[in-house]
């Protein structure tokens, strides 16, 4: 359905629908015309505008007129429809009453096998804190630098455009844990917590009988903030700043994470957040050893040291636009990032050991991800939560089935943080909540093509909303000043990987699909009570997550 309102054209006037086209698509609508005549014009981006339909005189008699018309094009392209009145007699009146449109098209998924079992899985959701997709070597990262999950994957299904709801921890898990976008769960700001009347994946799955734990080193997804409901048990490892990095190595999690598998019953739903990657970023040397060199005379030793002095200022530095650092230390930043991606790579290799060793990995559901990137300059910033850029959505995601059943598959439709609630809940046997912003994705009905997501922000005095497809970028900063270019972006992904050429405006088609898209984004709001302990928000400010 595009329409469903009437609407009334005076002459010389139109009306334009912006929209993507489903497969086989056709445009049905009733008119009444009074001494006009009503044409449908459809023109595709960066294409010809292509007459659809011209009604002939004698339907200019006032009664009304049911029509439906293919629109002869591809599945998946943008076009704008617009409806235009034209006068039969010059002088005369005339006008058009419109009831509609309403687009039908045939929109079928792929049938793909489930993966057949007579118990329900365990589930094993790992999630790797900052980790870009791009620093990976099967997302075509730097060799050598994650050779366990490399490996994993080849097993494995690999999603290849993996979009995160959000660019910074609290809103992007918390999507991961309730399956809708940011504005609905209303864990948007560092003082919000996830809204109370939102159901979470592991409330779900422990009702349902699941043994739940939790393993979490980032406070930001900490029980203050709503994220240890369901679980019966959620271990917490704090930040400090005395050792020599702010984060629990992940691989000091391998040990508990053992023990109690060891104990634990069946089904269980284990979930670890692991936050290696994040800033600062000080793997041993064993991590760094060829992989971190000086850059124009800068060392090393210096960063790691400036580092060690400070260790939340890189969030001080990411509130920056452009950010106050030469490009020579980001290098070297960027390069240090690495061996700490190395290092986290380390330690789930190490968990997957243990699912091994313990006969557990063929009778589990094992999913990595991670909940956003990181900046090394490419739009002048650095960190993360202050944008919606590739480099900050694009997330790695590789699904072990039970089984290891279609391992090897690489899946390129788009997929979202938001699908893994409703994917888990679907092989767990349990009923999904309705209402839900995500799809089930590793079931029989697999990915959907031709998906558009949505990621939000609402972080530090910013609003953001992106909508992508994969191929499309649309972006909104609704915090931005009057004007449209400074409000409104568009990426040809194809094209523009690196998001450099802003499109807005140049195609007529595009940009107002890209405006009515944007525009339907959930409006950011707050749940009613949502709102978290001072001690836990003094103790965000006091590591750098919260503007001083």
């Amino acid at each position: 359905m595009v329409g469903g309102s009437s609407v009334t054209l005076p002459a010389e006037t139109s009306s334009n629908i912006y929209l993507r086209l489903p497969r086989e698509s056709r445009v049905g609508f009733e008119f009444r015309a009074i001494g006009a005549a009503l044409r449908l014009v459809a023109e595709p981006v960066a294409g010809r505008p292509v007459v659809l339909f011209r009604s002939r005189a004698g339907e200019a008699d006032d009664r009304w007129h049911r029509t439906e018309v293919p629109t002869g094009l591809d599945r998946g392209t943008i076009v704008r429809l617009g409806f235009e009145v034209r006068p039969l007699v010059s002088g005369r009146p005339a006008m058009a009453r419109l009831q509609g449109p309403v687009l039908v098209g045939r929109e079928i998924p792929p049938r793909r096998a489930a993966p057949t079992s007579d118990s329900h899985p365990n589930v094993v959701l790992y999630v790797v804190d900052t980790l870009r997709a791009d620093r990976l070597g099967c997302y075509g990262g730097p060799r050598g630098t994650s050779p366990r999950l490399d490996a994993f994957a080849a097993g494995a299904l690999r999603f290849t455009h993996a979009v995160a709801q959000s660019s910074w921890t609290r809103p992007s898990t918390a999507s991961i844990f309730t399956g809708v976008v940011p504005p609905r769960h209303g864990a948007l700001e560092a003082d919000d917590m996830i809204d109370p009347g939102v159901a979470t994946l592991p409330e779900l799955l422990h009702a349902a009988g699941f043994a739940t734990a939790a393993f979490v080193t980032n406070s930001v997804a900490s029980a203050p903030f709503g994220f240890a409901r369901g679980f019966d048990r959620f271990r917490y490892f704090p930040e400090a700043t005395s050792r020599a990095g702010l984060f629990l190595p992940a691989d000091r999690l391998v040990t508990p994470i053992a023990h109690w598998l060891r104990s634990t019953s069946r089904p269980f739903f284990l979930y670890v957040h692991a936050t290696d990657p994040h800033a600062p970023y000080l793997a041993p040397a064993r991590f760094r050893r060829g992989r971190v060199a000086a850059v124009d005379g800068v060392t090393p030793a210096a960063v790691i040291a400036a580092e060690r002095r400070c260790q939340s200022c890189l969030h001080d530095l990411g509130r920056q636009r452009p950010a106050p650092i030469d490009a020579n230390t980001v290098a070297v930043l960027s390069r240090l990032y690495d061996a700490d991606v190395a290092r986290a790579d380390a330690a789930f290799g190490r968990l997957v050991d243990v699912l091994v060793r313990q006969r557990l990995l063929d009778d589990t559901l094992v999913i990595f991800t991670s909940d956003h990137g990181e900046e090394f300059l490419e739009h002048d910033g650095v960190t993360h939560g202050k944008t919606l850029y590739h480099e900050l959505l694009h997330v790695p995601l590789v699904v072990r089935l039970a089984g290891g059943a279609r391992g090897g598959t690489v899946v390129e439709e788009v997929v979202q943080h938001a699908d893994l609630l409703p994917s888990i809940l679907e092989l767990a046997g349990v009923p999904a909540p309705a209402g839900l912003d995500g799809e089930a994705i590793l079931g029989s009905a697999g990915a959907r093509p031709g998906r558009e997501v949505v990621s939000h922000l609402a972080h530090d005095g910013r609003e953001v909303a992106a909508v992508t497809d994969g191929r499309w970028a649309f972006i909104h900063n609704l915090a931005a000043p009057e004007g449209f270019e400074s409000a409104y972006e568009i990426y040809d992904l194809r094209e523009d990987s690196l998001e450099r050429r802003n499109l807005a405006g140049r195609d007529a088609v595009l940009t107002g699909y890209a405006m009515q898209r944007l525009g339907e984004v959930p409006a950011a709001a707050r749940a009613p009570g949502a709102v978290v302990d001072p001690r836990a928000l003094e103790r965000l400010r006091a590591l750098g997550y919260v503007a001083r």
